[in-house]
């Protein structure tokens, strides 16, 4: 995010539009993520590299696509509640597709508690449960 701004009496100052607001930012990065939002970091670009001088491929793993499904359940969560005043008791209030990635269904379970809920996912890629809690955190249970 770059703000335009001028220098004065040796600081800098955000430059300001005739009313008094401040001009906006200008947002950029390097690949396009679909959202202006960095706080979406299932959709930063990935980095790879290799010390292999020729084409080298890479993939992006299947447990990532798998956290990204989770990341989307997580945030349609978090609108219910906004709209609601309370967390969905049910998929099928938050998400009426199925999901599938890579040709594999996912089958999600949602868990309400006292304290927010939990949407956990048994990977069919890793056979690991995939957890992401009320707070975006994703944890994994072997």
């Amino acid at each position: 995010m770059n703000w335009q701004h001028s220098v004065v009496d040796g600081k800098y100052e955000r430059k300001k539009d005739s009313e008094g607001k401040f001009l906006p930012e200008y947002n950029w990065v390097w690949s396009p993520m679909g959202v202006i939002n960095m706080h979406e970091p299932e959709k930063w670009a990935y980095v790879y590299f290799s010390s292999k001088e020729s084409d080298d491929k890479f993939t992006i793993p299947q447990e990532e696509k798998v956290k990204w499904e989770l990341y989307t359940l997580y945030r349609a969560q978090k609108r219910y509640f906004d709209k609601n005043k309370s967390w969905a008791k049910s998929l099928q209030s938050i998400s009426k597709k199925n999901i599938v990635v890579d040709g594999k269904v996912l089958k999600p379970v949602l868990e309400n508690h006292s304290s927010g809920f939990n949407i956990l996912v048994k990977s069919p890629f890793s056979n690991k449960t995939l957890i992401i809690k009320e707070d975006g955190k994703i944890i994994t249970n072997e």
